[in-house]
C-alpha cells in the first residue's frame, strides 16, 4: 500500500516538506533529477499518494541506499561544530564528493546534498517548494 500525506492548504508544490523528513518530489522534479543528475541509477523513487482535499497526485520519495562515510568526505577541521565537538554544518572535502550531484551521508540520509550544477538546473526550472542551504567544499 502506498503511503499517503495530506496537503492542509495551498496546492501541490514541486517539493512537498513534512513530518516524517521524507524528500517528496513532483512529477516534474524527479524527471529534472532523473535527466539530469550524473548519479541518478543510485536513486531509488518510491511512489507516495498525496491528498488535497479530495484531489490525489502521486509523488515520488527521493530515497538513496548508498551513503557516503562521513570520515572520508568531511574536513572536521573546517567544519561548524557544537561546543561538544558534533559537526552541524559539514565541510566536505571536495576530491571525495566531486563525481556526485546527489548524495547523503552516514547519518541516516536525513539531508540530502546537491551539486552546485544541479541546483543551477532546479532554480533555472522556477519549481515550487524548494529550499536551498549552502555548504561548502574544497
Amino acid at each position: 500500500e502506498e503511503p499517503t500525506f495530506t496537503i492542509n492548504y495551498g496546492d501541490f508544490p514541486d517539493y512537498l516538506g513534512n513530518d516524517c523528513s521524507w524528500c517528496l518530489c513532483s512529477e516534474k522534479l524527479k524527471k529534472i533529477i532523473d535527466n539530469y543528475a550524473n548519479n541518478a541509477d543510485v536513486i531509488r523513487w518510491l511512489p507516495v499518494k498525496i491528498l488535497n482535499g479530495e484531489t490525489f497526485k502521486t509523488y515520488y520519495a527521493l530515497l538513496i541506499e548508498n551513503y557516503l562515510e562521513f570520515d572520508k568526505i568531511v574536513n572536521i577541521e573546517k567544519s561548524k561544530k557544537l561546543k561538544d565537538g558534533k559537526v552541524y554544518l559539514p565541510h566536505f572535502i571536495y576530491s571525495q564528493i566531486k563525481d556526485y550531484d546527489l548524495f547523503i551521508k552516514e547519518d541516516g540520509g536525513k539531508s540530502i546534498f546537491i551539486s552546485q550544477k544541479l541546483k543551477d538546473i532546479l532554480e533555472k526550472e522556477n519549481l515550487t517548494g524548494l529550499g536551498f542551504e549552502d555548504w561548502k567544499a574544497s
